[in-house]
């Protein structure tokens, strides 16, 4: 219950008030549940007041002065906290929604449980504040101050950070799917789990972060500053790197296919177990040279410096073409079997579709009846082809002799009849079934 001798204070006005509070500095003040809503209290000295379950509900209270106070469970809906202090004030399960906290000065303020939605903190003032956990998805952080802020497992989806200050924040876990991150400040913050597919970093200086095991997808990271960055077993699908800076940075069992590191500086780093394919961009790279062993072991090169163009000679991954004919026409089924199997064999192949063509046989210079049926692969240039295609020769034939069996027993078709059957297989109606069918088989670029 709110002190009605204090309250009656109040009620003397700001200046009145702040004048015995300085004369009472040692007082302990007990304003729980007090209702201030739409008052004017610019200026007016709370601090270390207890104001649990307070209702300040569109009050004024721009350069006021709230450090250390407990507002747990109070009401700031709406409130104007231009420029106040509320350091290491209790926020928890506070209702701060559109209340308008610019340029405040909140260090240490724990918000757990508070309820955020529309609150602008543009150039606030948030370092070391609890945030865990928090949704945070509709309010204004921009050029904001959250240094040493705890943000593990907060929302922060489509926020815009830009310029924001977020060194050595902690945003494990945090999910920033798609936020505005360019030129922010994130060096030493801990990133580790974070969700950041399609996040916009440009520029963003993560130097020394950690992002193990951050989900990366087709993020854009173009000109950011990663060196020394732990991005172990990120995944950095589809990201784009191009002129990054990844000094001596950690790429341990990174997930780098069809990601562009174009440009960008790898000095240093190491890139043990590191996954990319063909469709990873590694032109231009700045390397001296790069570990293969973590802890700075197996230097590559051992002693001497990567020529020009000498790292993406090594481990740019290049695609290559490998026929698989038909003379007889196709059975698709057993095509099927067969190419999925080959898939699962040889993931490391990259193996995917890259065109059909029916090759018309000739008699005499003349066109004739029949043909031949060549399906071209897409593989990676240092799979071994030649068992490849032994693999898929032995469990096509072997598919092939199943279907047969079923056709002949369900249709009671002869031989001539099945191998019309094949030579249907050929026809542009069942390859347009088929890429329907199978989309995932065919390369995405």
């Amino acid at each position: 219950m709110v002190n009605q001798e204090h309250f009656a204070l109040l009620g003397q006005g700001v200046d009145a008030w702040n004048v015995w509070r300085k004369a009472h500095a040692e007082r302990a003040i007990d304003l729980r549940g007090v209702d201030l809503s739409a008052i004017d209290l610019r200026g007016v000295d709370f601090s270390q007041v207890d104001l649990t379950n307070a209702l300040f509900k569109n009050a004024n209270l721009t350069a006021a002065n709230l450090t250390g106070a407990n507002l747990s469970g109070a009401s700031l809906r709406q409130a104007d906290l231009v420029g106040t202090n509320l350091g290491w004030s209790n926020l928890t399960r506070a209702d701060l929604r559109q209340a308008n906290l610019q340029h405040g000065i909140l260090t240490g303020a724990n918000f757990t449980g508070a309820k955020l939605s529309g609150a602008n903190f543009p150039g606030a003032n948030l370092r070391g504040a609890n945030l865990r956990g928090e949704d945070l998805s509709r309010v204004r952080l921009s050029q904001a101050n959250l240094s040493q802020a705890n943000l593990s497992h907060a929302n922060l989806s489509g926020e815009d950070l830009r310029r924001a200050n977020l060194s050595q924040a902690n945003l494990s876990q945090a999910n920033l799917k798609g936020a505005y991150l360019s030129y922010t400040h994130l060096r030493d913050a801990d990133l580790s789990g974070a969700f950041l597919s399609q996040a916009f970093l440009m520029g963003a200086d993560l130097r020394d972060a950690d992002l193990r095991g951050a989900f990366l997808k087709t993020a854009i990271l173009n000109q950011a500053n990663l060196s020394r960055a732990n991005l172990s077993q990120a995944n950095l699908s589809n990201a784009d790197l191009s002129q990054a800076n990844l000094t001596e940075a950690e790429l341990i069992a990174i997930v780098g296919l069809g990601a562009s590191f174009v440009g960008a500086t790898l000095t240093g780093a190491c890139i043990q177990d590191w996954q990319i394919n063909s469709a990873t961009r590694l032109d231009d790279i700045r390397c001296d040279y790069v570990y293969l062993q973590k802890d700075r072991q197996q230097r590559c090169p051992p002693v001497q410096e990567f020529a020009p163009g000498e790292f993406t000679h090594r481990f740019q991954k290049v695609r290559s073409s490998l026929e698989l004919v038909f003379s007889a026409g196709i059975e698709w089924e057993a095509f099927l079997i067969a190419f999925q199997n080959l898939q699962i064999k040889y993931s490391e192949a990259e193996l995917s579709l890259q065109t059909f063509e029916m090759r018309t046989a000739h008699s005499g210079g003349l066109p004739s009846s029949g043909g031949t049926f060549v399906i071209q692969l897409y593989v990676s240039s240092d799979a071994d082809k030649l068992q490849i295609q032994q693999t898929f020769d032995r469990d096509y034939q072997l598919a092939l002799a199943e279907c047969d069996h079923q056709y002949r027993d369900r249709f009671n078709a002869s031989d001539e009849e099945i191998a019309t059957h094949r030579q249907r297989g050929t026809d542009l109606l069942e390859l347009a079934k088929l890429a329907a069918r199978h989309s995932d088989w065919f390369p995405t670029s």
